[in-house]
């Protein structure tokens, strides 16, 4: 099925569904739209990243012919971003989730990418070494160790980069 977004024309697998939780409990989550064409990229909107709530984006969802429900949105999420188990994950070295930090870390990256946002250049470069480390490695301890880069380093740039995120960001009612 062809999806309509922005005068082009998508299939479902070019649309990926995430959602953003922000504590262990899965209340208030926020969802947001990425497309994934030449380059994966978050839907915007004057130049902010566009976050709905569950109803609204089911409301958005179903406008472009994908028929979802309350019931059903769960199943149908590509991925769920949970900003406090990617903390888990440094804090505790849980080498064996490193695909989900690494995925994490990706979909950060887009979104910074399309909303043009200027960081640090040693942010950059020390989640872009830990982005190409996790891709081929999975021990993320042996890699802050080799490195000299504590957990604090690396939670620093996550910190950072959801605040520089959510303050470029509209929460759609």
């Amino acid at each position: 099925m062809a999806i309509e977004i922005n005068n082009k024309s998508y299939q479902r697998e070019q649309i990926w569904l995430v959602s953003v939780l922000f504590n262990k409990e899965r209340n208030y989550p926020l969802f947001c739209l990425f497309i994934s064409d030449e380059t994966d990229f978050p839907m915007t909107e004057g130049g902010k990243i566009l976050f709905f709530r569950d109803v609204d984006f089911i409301n958005l969802l179903n406008n472009f012919g994908l028929s979802l429900s309350i019931n059903n949105i769960y199943q149908e999420l590509d991925f769920v971003y949970n900003i406090n188990y990617v903390i888990d994950i440094i804090k505790y070295k849980k080498n064996e989730e490193s695909s989900y930090l690494l995925d994490s870390i990706n979909i950060l990256c887009d979104i910074t990418n399309e909303l043009n946002i200027l960081w640090p250049a040693q942010y950059k470069k020390r989640l872009n070494d830990i982005a190409d480390y996790l891709t081929f490695n999975s021990d993320i301890s042996k890699f802050l160790e080799g490195n000299g880069i504590s957990e604090e380093d690396v939670l620093e740039c996550i910190y950072w980069l959801n605040g520089a995120i959510f303050s470029n960001c509209i929460i759609k009612k």
